[in-house]
């Protein structure tokens, strides 16, 4: 039996969008007042996928905590057993944009997860009121922050949406739901799907016990029910990425079906939406590099994809204090120029630099050149060079990372353009048509 998760009241921006169901599992409602090991429960806040979520008080501690009550399943040993072992990987992390887990037991059969009670609302209902692109990009990279902060941890998340994730004071993000997190040392022993199940369709992806995440969020490889690592995570974060900013999903299955799902993600047909909020492309291009049907050709990393968000939000405003200060710039220049040509008549010539060198062919110079000046100066064109010498000698890797910098610079389309050159040369033929696309628009 398949049902829709609840939403907050007033919830309309993003439920119009079609949505892959989750699993219906019984109800969980507590009355007020109802003493769960040491936690008094005060009121019901919201329900979710895996459970419904309570204000309660701890006795004890005399501290308010957030207490999830996770809907009845047959292996409750074994899930409170995982949980458990979670709960003492969650203690390894610490991190702002993070809500950390306190306690996990069961009561009555019922598994229980005591987290910090966070005051403020879901990114769901967050986004129902207008934000402007910028805001909506900040606030995810920090909450990528937090996620950088779990994978380092050796903790995946594998159930990352806007539905868990509260936005508190000032903006300011807070990853929740670690309940379906896996420690990320386990995942080596993962065993791979068989034939049988590695095309299923929605039922047997979300048949209890199979699978744990929302299919909407789920990178393809966890569809496939194949082994998976942070990327998958990274995925997931796009796709929310994506929809919070655009107001559509990057996906749509056009049977319900995750099969069909997963032939959209594998196709690369990524929804054109009707509003942007003004989103540059270079954001565009960043979410789409996060959104491949490969792992491997998604961003090396949360950490990388967030760095790629933080530059180009950097870029825009350092623009700005550019054009801020233009006029004074040419004031100077024009005192300073009769100097520096004296200056420059004394001394040696200066040595030829990337753009000089580029131009005549020899990749391994221009490697050598490029690589110091862009160290120096962090020119985007110069850095178009270098990524243009590395592709051409086979060092795809360092091409892909460094064209993947670029896509927040005024040089992005040309980088599109590199990175699919790249994704061409590594036989990833749909990822390439996608990149050439974007970067002729």
């Amino acid at each position: 039996m398949l049902c829709a998760v609840s939403r907050p009241e007033g919830d309309t921006t993003l439920t119009a969008m079609d949505r892959v169901a989750e699993p219906c599992l019984p109800t969980v409602e507590v009355a007020a007042g109802t003493r769960i090991g040491r936690y008094v429960v005060e009121q019901r806040l919201g329900a979710g996928g895996m459970g419904v979520v309570y204000a309660a008080r701890d006795g004890e501690l005399a501290r308010d905590v957030a207490l999830k009550i996770v809907r009845p399943r047959a292996e409750v040993d074994a899930m409170e057993a995982r949980l458990r072992r979670e709960a003492k990987a969650m203690a390894r992390l610490s991190h702002r944009n993070v809500v950390p887990v306190f306690d996990i037991g069961s009561h009555d059969g019922q598994l229980f997860i005591a987290m910090e009670l966070v005051t403020g609302e879901v990114l769901r209902s967050w986004v129902t009121a207008p934000r402007p692109w910028r805001t909506v990009a900040q606030l995810f990279a920090r909450a990528g922050r937090g996620l950088e902060a779990a994978h380092d941890a050796g903790l995946l998340h594998r159930d990352f949406k806007p539905d868990n994730v509260m936005v508190g004071a000032g903006d300011e993000p807070r990853i929740t739901d670690f309940g379906l997190a896996r420690d990320l040392d386990e995942l080596a022993g993962a065993s791979p799907p068989s034939s049988a199940t590695r095309d299923g369709g929605l039922s047997s992806v979300t048949a209890t016990g199979s699978l744990a995440g929302t299919p909407a969020y789920m990178a393809p490889e966890q569809l496939l029910r194949q082994p998976s690592g942070p990327a998958a995570d990274q995925f997931g974060f796009c796709v929310s990425l994506f929809e919070v900013l655009y107001g559509v999903r990057p996906f749509r299955a056009a049977n319900g079906r995750a099969e069909s799902l997963i032939d959209e993600i594998r196709a690369g047909r990524i929804a054109t939406p009707a509003q942007t909020r003004g989103a540059p492309r270079w954001l565009h291009a960043v979410i789409v590099r996060g959104l491949a049907f490969e792992p491997a050709a998604r961003w090396p990393s949360v950490g990388a994809l967030v760095d790629a968000i933080e530059r180009g939000l950097r870029r825009r405003l350092g623009a700005r204090a550019i054009a801020g200060v233009a006029a004074l710039t040419v004031a100077v220049a024009a005192v300073a120029v009769p100097v520096a040509s004296r200056l420059a008549g004394a001394g040696r010539a200066a040595a030829p630099g990337c753009l000089d060198v580029a131009p005549r062919g020899n990749d391994a110079e221009t490697i050598l050149v490029c690589q110091d000046e862009y160290a120096r100066t962090n020119d985007p064109k110069v850095g178009l060079q270098l990524a243009h010498a590395l592709r051409r000698t086979d060092r795809l890797g360092e091409a892909k990372t460094l064209a993947g910098e670029l896509l927040a610079t005024p040089v992005a389309g040309d980088a599109l353009y590199t990175l699919g050159l790249v994704a061409d040369r590594e036989g990833q033929r749909d990822q390439a048509q996608r990149y050439l696309r974007l970067a002729g628009e």
